[in-house]
């Protein structure tokens, strides 16, 4: 800061002025060149101001305090600007390390794009298509073959009315598609499902299952469903869950699981099952119904 002139002036002037005061009481006051305690009290404050500039502030009480604050707090600006120097430094180097981690990490598919519900091939769904529907049981001696891709368009028809849905809302043969591969961390597989309607606020899969299919063999199949709907769910924080519909036909049992095949396996999921995530539903087709079913071999 540039020192006032005038202040200067002044400070000469009553400097000059307590020097004549106490050369007065040394050499003009009897008894002459006698030092007083006023008189020494009058050099201590010439000699303050005449050195006053070399300190930032002073004052003269009981007690006479001198600082040089300009030039310790010059220092201490100094060693403040290094240690934020210091922190931007280590600030810069945890960023960059925490950047080079993350981008160490191989990520497939489109990240931000969210899984999604799409129509599944032909291909695709003769694949997913289980054999057992198809396969001659010993505990049918006739020479009947039971069709049961129309007992499930039969069963189709009777979900759909008794929810009261349109069928355009139905999506048929829906196959589940994660488009980042990191949704599932177990399985890039994509279920195929019968069905699949999405409404105001929940989304139901569909899966028809004929009651005497619903063997202990099929429960790998149906943890598979519930997995990769459980992943969905979290992935897209949508209410999924599965509706499994048995299919129930005269004349279809089993006779190698009679009557506890379905249950065996459903008792498996209860936790699914009380958590919303599967509902099991029956349909039964009546004997009209399953005689067109049923087509000579």
């Amino acid at each position: 800061m540039k020192p006032n002139l005038f202040v200067r002036i002044l400070l000469v002037a009553y400097a000059l002025t307590l020097l004549g005061m106490v050369l007065f009481k040394f050499f003009g006051v009897s008894p002459i060149g006698e030092i007083t305690g006023s008189m020494i009290a009058l050099l201590a404050l010439v000699l303050v101001l005449v050195h006053s500039e070399a300190f930032d502030n002073f004052s003269v009480g009981t007690i006479l305090s001198l600082s040089r604050g300009v030039k310790e707090k010059e220092q201490e600006v100094e060693k403040l600007e290094r240690s934020n120097q210091q922190l931007v430094q280590q600030l810069v180097a945890i960023s960059t390390s925490q950047s080079q981690r993350q981008h160490s990490i191989n990520v497939s598919g489109d990240y931000h794009a969210a899984p999604s519900v799409e129509k599944a091939t032909a291909e695709e769904v003769k694949e997913s298509k289980s054999v057992e529907a198809q396969q001659p049981s010993a505990d049918r001696p006739n020479q009947q073959r039971f069709d049961w891709a129309r007992a499930e368009a039969i069963a189709l028809q009777k979900y759909v009315a008794e929810r009261d849905l349109h069928p355009s809302n139905v999506v048929l043969d829906a196959k589940l598609v994660s488009h980042f591969h990191g949704v599932d961390p177990v399985s890039t597989l994509q279920p195929v499902f019968d069905g699949y309607v999405k409404g105001p606020d929940r989304e139901i899969f569909i899966e028809f299952r004929p009651e005497r299919f619903l063997t202990p063999m099929y429960r790998d199949r149906l943890y598979f469903y519930l997995s990769k709907i459980a992943h969905y769910r979290a992935a897209k924080r949508v209410d999924a869950s599965l509706d499994l519909v048995m299919i129930k036909v005269p004349g279809e049992e089993s006779k190698l699981y009679p009557g506890g095949g379905a249950i065996r396996v459903l008792n498996s999921f209860e936790p699914a099952i009380a958590g919303g995530i599967l509902r099991v539903q029956e349909i039964a087709l009546t004997e009209e119904e399953a005689a067109t079913c049923r087509v000579e071999r």
